[in-house]
């Protein structure tokens, strides 16, 4: 995993390129997203938003939840589980064109879980799980409009107790500037 880390890193850095000025310090972009996550195979819906700092570089702020996933084990097990996801990410564009941008993704996220056991050996109430995880993935947005962005986004959260998950999901929303 340390390699697969450093050898992502130094893709990063080896592509970068000057940027284009496609979008301004001031920049505020809000939206909604829907994604997958494949620890619980199921789908999560929520509101994305951003602001721009300066031309290659942003931070997202995301929530997103589902609290009617059903979750069956290997051992028969069904359960009811809520999510509740909120991540807190930096996007540089290294790739910053007119119309389209390619941006690493690096940040934090928290999760909070709510499960119940409903069939199977063992069952209980419920089980609350507050996570903190680390964030990295890979963004690429394209303008469809002069104020209209839809983007697609891949990450993969590293999260205690086996839980890490890929989460793959797209984005729409409307940017302006604020200032």
């Amino acid at each position: 995993m340390k390699r697969l880390f450093l050898l992502s890193a130094m893709f990063i850095f080896s592509l970068y390129t000057k940027a284009q000025r496609t979008t301004s310090a001031g920049d505020i972009y809000v939206g909604v997203q829907g994604s997958y996550i494949t620890s619980y195979h199921d789908f999560l819906g929520g509101i994305r938003g951003a602001y721009h700092f300066s031309n290659p570089f942003q931070l997202n702020l995301a929530f997103s939840m589902n609290p009617w996933i059903r979750y069956n084990e290997d051992n028969n097990s069904k359960f009811d589980i809520q999510i509740y996801n909120i991540d807190l990410n930096g996007h540089f564009y290294i790739i910053n064109r007119p119309n389209w941008g390619m941006a690493p993704v690096a940040g934090l996220g928290y999760y909070y879980l709510h499960e119940k056991r409903i069939e199977g050996i063992g069952s209980y109430d419920g089980r609350n799980n507050n996570k903190v995880g680390l964030n990295l993935g890979w963004d690429i947005r394209y303008e469809f409009a002069q104020t209209w962005r839809i983007s697609a986004f891949w990450k993969y959260t590293f999260l205690s107790d086996d839980e890490s998950h890929h989460t793959l999901g797209v984005a729409v929303g409307y940017h302006f500037n604020a200032l």
